[in-house]
């Protein structure tokens, strides 16, 4: 039996994995979806303009954040190590970045506590 191809085709290309978070916060709602072919972006919105936005590099893996300003820690995001900035200014929004088994860069945005940031990056699933 040849079984050369057997993994190959029981691992799902990261282009045809979607992913998304779970659990949005209370007050936002679905604002925008694309496919940029590599970057799939999600995008909520509450009453008040704020955005929460979860995208995710499933082609290239490169991720270009401005770290200036805010305070850098690693947390761990479902047994990943993953790199969280807080901002205090709110001309930006804190962030979460991690790189999966699948080699795909998730990064969730949003103008929240650290707690919910890291609550929102948690529940970051693949869906079908």
């Amino acid at each position: 039996v040849d079984l050369s191809n057997v993994a190959e085709d029981e691992t799902p290309s990261p282009s045809r994995l979607y992913y998304e978070p779970t659990l949005i916060p209370e007050g936002y709602v679905l604002h925008r979806e694309s496919d940029l072919g590599g970057i799939r972006t999600i995008v909520y919105k509450n009453e008040e303009g704020l955005l929460l936005r979860y995208h995710y590099n499933y082609d290239a893996a490169t991720s270009l954040i401005d770290a200036e300003g805010s305070t850098h820690s690693t947390v761990d995001i479902n047994g990943y190590t993953a790199d969280m900035l807080l901002y205090d200014d709110l001309s930006h929004s804190s962030c979460i970045i991690w790189m999966d088994e699948n080699e795909c860069i998730h990064e969730v945005h949003a103008f929240l506590d650290e707690e919910a940031l890291i609550e929102l990056a948690e529940s970051v699933k693949i869906v079908d």
